[in-house]
Order: structure tokens, then sequence, then C-alpha cells
């Protein structure tokens, strides 16, 4: 039989949390409780502007798209300053003209707005040179904190 000689020691200590234990745990979980809160702070605000950026981009290239994809198709296009409409086969139009900050796209039958209410359209400039159609756009977010100015030429395809 094996026999030890350990015997525990007694310790008079309470086993609990000095003040600078206490203390420290506190800074610890107060740095991290103030990182975790920055963190989402910074998603939510930049992604806000992440946001405004996609609607930007998608707006614009909406407009542009639809410039380009009726430059192609139309039979034949009449401008003014501040809108261009676009005769297509057999009959119909479509007119995208400036109202209130707002693009909007009229056919036949509707008007309806064509750009969406986040964004508004400062200035939309038409200007002619014989068969080429300049178009200037100018827009912002709401706060107008982000502005894009958009150009583009056309030119009726004829075939």
């Amino acid at each position: 039989m094996i026999r030890s000689n350990y015997q525990p020691r007694n310790n008079n200590h309470n086993q609990a949390f000095t003040l600078i234990e206490l203390l420290i745990y506190i800074a610890v979980i107060s740095i991290l409780s103030l990182l975790a809160i920055s963190i989402f702070y910074s998603i939510i605000f930049y992604s806000n502007i992440y946001l405004d950026k996609v609607t930007f981009r998608n707006e614009s290239f909406k407009i542009l798209n639809k410039l380009y994809f009726n430059s192609i198709i139309a039979t034949s296009v009449e401008a003014t300053a501040t809108s261009i409409k676009f005769n297509l086969n057999p009959g119909g139009y479509e007119k995208i003209f400036l109202t209130s900050s707002r693009l909007y796209l009229e056919d036949e039958s509707t008007s309806a707005p064509f750009t969406s209410e986040k964004i508004n359209i400062n200035e939309f400039n038409v200007s002619t040179t014989s068969d080429f159609y300049n178009v200037f756009i100018k827009m912002s977010n709401i706060s107008n904190d982000q502005i894009l100015n958009l150009t583009t030429t056309l030119y009726l395809w004829s075939f």
C-alpha cells in the first residue's frame, strides 16, 4: 500500500476577486463593449452611404440604358431643352422629361415617374447638333451631399 504524505494546506484566504481584478475585468468588458458598439455603428453608417452610391449607380444605369436603347429602336427623335421624345414603331413613342426634380417617362397611355424618389434630378438638358443629341443630367441624393453628373451623346441609328 502506497502512502502519501501530502496534506492540503489550510488556507484561510477567501476565494473571491480582489479589487484590482474587479477593476481590470470591468475595464476589459468596457473596452470590448465600446468596440462592439463602434463596429455596429460604423456598419450602419457606412451601409447608408453605400446604399446611396448603389442607388446612384442603378438610377444612372437605368436612365442611360433607356436613352441608348430608345436611340437604337426609334424611327425619329424630337428634342426640346428639357425633354427628349423617341418616336417608335409602330406609331408609339416614349418621352423622358424633367418635372419637379424627377424624371418622368411618358408613353401613349401613361406618364409615370422614371427615377427613384431617393434621388433628385437637378438638371436635365438636351441639345442637338445635326443627327446627334447631347443629354446632360445632374443628379444628387436627397440631402445633396453626393452629386453625380451624367453626359451622353445619342445618335439616331437608321438601317
